[in-house]
């Protein structure tokens, strides 16, 4: 039921005696509500309203010439009373709401408003930070919480219209024609979308596009004012509210207030960009190169407590934990290093550093031929020669020591210890130990395997009498888990390996390509002749019985050739071989075929169509599709693309989406409002 709000002006006349240039006003004492007004106006919004229907709004000043003399009125947000007196606007008596869902609220917030476009579900404001200002109060019907003002009704947030105005939800990749005024000229490519896959959204609608605040206005109404790259056209360039240069990184953004008569058009930067100094609009990561000090450079990722770059760490490594957050900003160039006083100079102008215990400073450490490390031990060693250009001075291990894993020079009896586990001994090569190395080996066959030498590589292996259980520790041999108990039928011990696995109901007929160096593992298998099934049980391979549960199907021993009848292979003669293998599989029963869709069908029912305008066509292709996209998109498709029988739309008729009915042309949105079909809905 709509409401009709019937406004009864009432002047409330300040007698005033206008006062000559020269003539002494005397300003009236004003009470601690109140502030006095050099140029009062008497305004309805300097009352407390009695009605929903009660002007609010702000009242013009008059001429400097024309002010009565000064007054008293209401502070900010206070209201003057029915006694005269000025109370806070929250206090001001409440007036009756009469809609539904709606209640008085003495002060509506900014965040959330009322109207549906900025409905939220949990009804709460969900804009990040403060505004920073205090607005004026104005009593005023709100919608109730979790309701939402659609065409001046209070709504649940379910009924409000999902997209804004001049906009519609729909698949937003299958969108064939241009989203923004400044694709206004462009050429769109159209593209096919799986209706699965779409994700859908609010676009403009036809006839409109997006403006650069992103709301959709008709196209004739887009700015036509080309901009460079990275930037877009505004009716106001000098009045943005935000950083514009390379060089007012950092700084607090100016808000520059421009009247509408003395804004300009023109081109300003995008979201994310900034003009550096040769007027081009680039990435705020451009402009951090632009501003770094001399010797310094931009870094995507700098740790900003790590020292690894100082001179004191030049000649002793210095690692920066690999869980610490990345910043953007400044590093020193290679060969630079950063001194005491936090400027990047020349690393050979860096004071050389002291070295830590068992180690020597050393002018070229990559002359240094012999292993320096405990985990190169038993690998082989290759020296280089170095020319001095090459030359990195630093800190190296002492002769008959080497660096361990934390970094520090140890004697080489000390490295087993730093690099192999409890009950581990290194050796030089691995591959080449004789006998078990894991408990699941301790009673196969004993064998020394033959290993190139090129092939072998260092590492840990238990020490005699210990082998690896299945976490990888080193135990006992006498305290090795059991061997796995084989006690069903058709099952032995073996020692086998991963690949190829065991044969299966599942995997008859795979061939499997495995490494050759695996290591074997006696497990339970089943005998000669004999495959696992899906109950884990080891039976003859023929009877591996597929399970046909579908309508219309059975079991049956055919071959491969002539296939099962199908709606697509109806009246073909196949010539096949005699002497065929037959394999149990699902097939049809008598009198049915198996459909494009795999279900058993009676076969008279292959050429039927059941949707409203379609029929059956012998060869059906894909492109151009059956959308109604096609009346208007032009596809790129091939002269000799292959066709199948099947279910077509009608000619003159399309489907809104893949999945949907033929309806007839004039029912698509492309053909709305042309001359061809609106003659025909006068008709």
């Amino acid at each position: 039921m709509g409401r009709f709000c019937f406004i009864v002006l009432t002047a409330a006349w300040l007698v005033v005696a206008k006062a000559d240039a020269t003539d002494d006003v005397t300003e009236p004492p004003c009470a601690d509500s109140e502030i006095l007004d050099k140029c009062p106006v008497d305004c309805p919004s300097d009352y407390c309203p009695t009605s929903r229907c009660d002007d609010q709004s702000s009242c013009p000043k008059p001429a400097s010439a024309d002010c009565p003399a000064p007054a008293c009125k209401c502070r900010f947000n206070y209201r003057r009373a029915a006694n005269g007196t000025c109370i806070p606007t929250r206090e001001c008596p409440p007036f009756d709401c009469d809609g539904d869902n709606e209640e008085y609220n003495p002060c509506p917030p900014f965040c959330p408003g009322e109207s549906c476009s900025q409905a939220t579900e949990d009804g709460e404001c969900h804009l990040v930070g403060r505004i920073g200002i205090v607005l004026p109060c104005k009593p005023a019907c709100r919608c109730k919480k979790y309701f939402w003002r659609q065409d001046g009704v209070c709504v649940p947030y379910e009924q409000c219209t999902t997209c804004p105005e001049n906009e519609e939800r729909t698949c937003l990749q299958g969108l064939c024609r241009p989203q923004k005024c400044i694709e206004k000229n462009d050429i769109i490519f159209c593209q096919l979308v799986d209706e699965e896959k779409c994700e859908y959204g609010c676009a403009c609608k036809i006839g409109y596009l997006r403006d650069e605040n992103g709301t959709c206005i008709p196209q004739d109404k887009c700015p036509t004012v080309p901009c460079p790259v990275n930037e877009y056209f505004t009716n106001c360039a000098k009045g943005m509210c935000r950083q514009e240069n390379c060089t007012e990184l950092g700084k607090l953004s100016e808000c520059k207030t421009q009247s509408t008569e003395l804004c300009e058009p023109g081109c300003v930067c995008e979201g994310g960009f900034l003009r550096s100094k040769n007027g081009t609009c680039v990435s705020i990561d451009e402009c951090h190169r632009e501003l770094c000090p001399v010797n310094e450079v931009y870094s995507s990722c700098r740790q900003p407590n790590c020292n690894s770059d100082k001179c004191e760490y030049k000649y002793r490594s210095q690692s920066c934990p690999s869980d610490e957050p990345c910043e953007v900003g400044c590093v020193c160039k290679r060969g630079f290093r950063r001194a005491d006083n936090g400027t990047c100079v020349d690393e050979r102008d860096c004071e050389s550093q002291l070295c830590s215990v068992n180690e020597q400073y050393l002018s070229c450490i990559q002359a240094v031929c012999r292993v320096e490390k405990c985990s190169d031990l038993g690998g082989s060693l290759s020296c280089k020669g170095v020319s001095e250009r090459e030359c990195v001075g630093g800190c190296v291990c002492k002769d008959n020591y080497f660096r361990a894993k934390n970094d520090t020079c140890i004697k080489l009896s000390d490295c087993d210890a730093d690099l192999c586990s409890e009950n581990e001994i290194h050796v030089n090569c691995v591959l080449a130990q004789c006998g078990p190395m894991t408990c699941s080996e301790k009673d196969g066959p004993m064998y020394c395997p033959s290993v190139d030498q090129k092939s072998c590589k260092a590492g840990c292996v238990c020490k005699e009498g210990y082998l690896k259980d299945d976490s990888g520790k080193c135990v006992a041999r006498e305290n090795c888990p059991n061997l796995p108990s084989c006690t069903r039928p058709h099952e032995k011990h073996a020692f086998v390996m991963d690949c190829p696995p065991e044969r299966s109901c599942k995997n008859r007929g795979i061939k499997f390509s495995c490494l050759a160096d695996q290591k074997r593992e006696q497990k339970c298998v089943c005998d000669e002749g004999y495959v696992r099934n899906e109950s884990n049980e080891c039976i003859e391979e023929e009877n591996c019985v597929p399970s046909c549960t579908r309508p219309h199907e059975k079991h049956a021993f055919v071959m491969d050739c002539p296939p099962e009848r199908s709606c697509k292979n109806r009246g073909i003669k196949f010539s096949c071989l005699a002497d065929q293998k037959r394999e149990q599989k699902c097939v049809c029963d008598e009198g049915y075929v198996r459909n494009e869709s795999n279900e058993c069908i009676e076969e008279e029912n292959c050429d039927k169509c059941s949707e409203p305008n379609e029929e059956h066509t012998d060869c059906k292709r894909t492109c151009p599709p059956e959308l109604c996209i096609s009346i208007i998109a032009l596809f790129n498709c091939k002269a000799d693309e292959p066709c199948e029988a099947g279910c077509a739309c009608k000619p003159g008729h399309y489907r809104q989406q893949n999945n949907t009915s033929c309806i007839p042309a004039c029912q698509c949105q492309e053909m709305a409002g042309t001359p061809e079909c609106r003659a025909t809905i006068e008709q």
